[in-house]
């Protein structure tokens, strides 16, 4: 098994979820982006992770 921290944060497109993702990327973390509104696609390009655009909300969604 890696030693390497992965961090997976939902609602992570904006304000504390990107502000946390930010900071766990700092801190050597692998992030996994997930945003409902497409912008955490972008942040985790930024950082080096992954974005997905999806809804945590609804399963029809």
């Amino acid at each position: 098994m890696s030693g390497k921290k992965v961090a997976v944060l939902t609602a992570a497109g904006s304000g504390m979820g990107a502000a946390s993702a930010r900071a766990l990327a700092g801190r050597g973390h692998d992030v996994v982006i997930l945003s409902s509104s497409g912008r955490g696609e972008a942040l985790a390009e930024e950082l080096g992770g992954i974005g997905l655009t999806a809804s945590n909300q609804d399963a029809g969604a």
